[in-house]
C-alpha cells in the first residue's frame, strides 16, 4: 500500500485490460513499447489485453512478467521485449494506492 501522488500512475485492471486514470487502454504498440492509447486504438497495436498481476505483485502480459526498460532521450521507456543492447530487464510492480 502506498500514497497516491501527483507522479503516481493510477491504473485499473479488468478482464485482462489495463486502463489508466485518463481512460486510455494499456497496449503493446507495433514498436513493442508498452504505452496507453485512447479509443479507438491504433491499427498497429499488437496487444491490448492479456494483462494480469502475479501473486508477487508484478504486472504480466500473458505468461511473461519481465518487461525491458530502454533509454530514449532523457527517460526510460518500457517494452515487452529487448529491442536494443542497452535495454535492461525490469519488473513493473503493482500496488494498492490510498489517498494520504
Amino acid at each position: 500500500i502506498a500514497c497516491a501522488g501527483r507522479k503516481t500512475s493510477i491504473m485499473s485492471l479488468a478482464d485482462g485490460v489495463l486502463k489508466d486514470s485518463k481512460g486510455r487502454t494499456g497496449c503493446i504498440a507495433a514498436n513493442r513499447q508498452f504505452r496507453f492509447y485512447y479509443q479507438p486504438l491504433q491499427r498497429d497495436v499488437l496487444f491490448s489485453g492479456g494483462f494480469s498481476v502475479r501473486e508477487n505483485g508484478v504486472l504480466a502480459l500473458g505468461q511473461d512478467d519481465v518487461f525491458y526498460g530502454c533509454p530514449c532521450e532523457e527517460v526510460w521507456k518500457p517494452y515487452d521485449m529487448r529491442i536494443a543492447d542497452n535495454c535492461h530487464p525490469i519488473l513493473q510492480e503493482i500496488g494498492k494506492l490510498i489517498q494520504c
